[in-house]
């Protein structure tokens, strides 16, 4: 996409699907944290608007693009359950069209964050509002309500650059 700004994870590695736990078949799928994987502009978007406007928006939802694999749950995110424990409170797909996500810019506090570009992280807000965090269930690095932020930035991606 020209000009298109992407959301990525402040440390190495891309958001992406999985459709195991355990290495048992799983259907609506995990969202996940690979940092062995870092190509921009695959695997989470927001929709194909501007940064400006992903904060502007008071409700956004997020989307993981095309089915992976034989799950026909839609690559939507939701919570099945945000006030639970791992895995009620982990990121799935299958969530419906109505934003449930917003972004609010984060303030992290500390020495070494003083001249790094704006940052920002997720909250899931069915009604109270949750931090999305990173959590490690079953050693996999998912995506989840509850703890420290999920911190991301955003990178504009040129029509000549590779995604």
């Amino acid at each position: 996409m020209e000009g298109s700004d992407y959301p990525v994870p402040t440390m190495r590695g891309r958001i992406k699907l999985t459709d195991s736990i355990d290495g048992e078949k799983i259907c609506p799928l995990d969202v996940v944290l690979d940092p062995s994987d870092d190509k921009l502009g695959d695997g989470f978007y927001f929709s194909q608007l501007t940064r400006q406007l992903y904060l502007q928006s008071s409700r956004i939802s997020i989307d993981s693009g095309p089915p992976v694999g034989e799950c026909e749950a839609s690559t939507s995110w939701t919570i099945p359950d945000a006030e639970a424990e791992a895995p009620s409170n982990l990121i799935t797909t299958g969530g419906g069209f109505v934003g449930l996500f917003q972004v609010v810019r984060y303030r992290p506090i500390g020495q070494d964050r003083v001249f790094r570009p704006p940052t920002y992280m997720l909250q899931y807000c069915p009604e109270t509002c949750f931090n999305i965090s990173l959590y490690s269930y079953n050693g996999v690095t998912r995506l989840a309500s509850g703890g420290a932020p999920f911190e991301f930035g955003f990178v504009k991606v040129q029509a000549s650059n590779e995604i």
